[in-house]
């Protein structure tokens, strides 16, 4: 559901741009508060709830990927998770506290709205770059991205998990190229 919104304001913008210019009280800015903040993937559930994914660069130092949380609708973000050296592409939600991150060789899952996150593991190599997440519901979800195969080729990587991200499983599609993103 929450997909289906995203895509048809998204369709909107592209197909009518002056809904912004005719409209400007309907979009808001916000700032999340974060300093040199680049936004990947962003979450909401319902109206208050709501986490962004992505990655902050300072001079002279590794990116450092971060998921941050608002309770507010977007008036104050806060960091739950920072790692040094990644970047986290995509975030999914599917209640106020369980949700899934990936980012480069990564799965994280929180149970407890992002206070806590844990790596989940797959079969999987530090070559891998893991895109999108999406799950329907807390067993059922899958990832997708790329992993290189030889020094000039990548494939496509599709990951599935019917227990929650305890066990990943590869669904071989044998396809060069890159995937970037899931939805269902």
């Amino acid at each position: 559901m929450k997909s289906q919104y995203v895509s048809l304001i998204l369709i909107s913008l592209v197909l009518f741009p002056s809904m912004i210019k005719s409209q400007e009280s309907f979009w808001h800015a916000q700032n999340s508060g974060i300093s040199n903040l680049y936004i990947e993937s962003v979450c909401a559930v319902g109206e208050q709830h709501a986490w962004i994914s992505g990655y902050t660069i300072v001079p002279n130092t590794p990116n450092s990927g971060l998921i941050a949380r608002t309770h507010d609708g977007g008036v104050s973000w806060h960091i739950q998770y920072q790692q040094e050296g990644e970047v986290y592409y995509s975030i999914d939600f599917i209640d106020e506290n369980i949700g899934w991150a990936v980012g480069y060789s990564k799965i994280l899952r929180t149970i407890d709205g992002g206070v806590n996150w844990l790596e989940q593991s797959y079969q999987g190599t530090s070559e891998d770059y893991l895109e999108s997440v999406c799950f329907i519901d807390e067993f059922n979800g899958w990832v997708v991205g790329t992993y290189e195969y030889s020094e000039d080729h990548s494939a496509v990587m599709i990951l599935n998990t019917t227990n929650g991200g305890i066990n990943w499983n590869w669904q071989d599609i044998q396809l060069e190229g890159k995937l970037s993103s899931v939805d269902f």
